[in-house]
């Protein structure tokens, strides 16, 4: 009788705990407001090394999946500008490795690409 929808954001390490907490308020307003949504829940549910998961899930009524997938693209811009208005930036997908010579210095040749 309703549609599920689910969204994991990886906010970047850098992400300060005041950021965050003020996204999580702004998310909760953000989903209250938005129209076909029947209840929802936005929680920080993990946080390590690469930064801290945002999971938010809500529920609209049986709309068709074109309805579904509208009200699924207005809250993700939404979330993408709170975001960016926030000044936070997402978990990079990939790491940066440096190895060190045995004089602590990168070395020149055979560079890793």
């Amino acid at each position: 009788t309703e549609r599920r929808a689910e969204i994991k954001l990886e906010l970047s390490e850098k992400t300060k705990p005041v950021d965050a907490e003020d996204f999580l308020a702004r998310a909760n307003i953000l989903l209250a407001q938005q129209k076909g949504i029947i209840k929802f829940s936005v929680f920080l549910t993990d946080y390590n090394k690469n930064g801290s998961t945002v999971t938010i899930e809500y529920f609209t009524p049986a709309f068709t999946l074109a309805e579904f997938n509208q009200v699924k693209q207005e809250v993700n811009l939404q979330l993408m500008i709170l975001i960016e208005k926030g000044k936070m930036g997402l978990a990079a997908a990939g790491s940066t490795i440096n190895i060190l010579g045995s004089e602590g210095e990168a070395p020149k040749s055979n560079p890793i690409l």
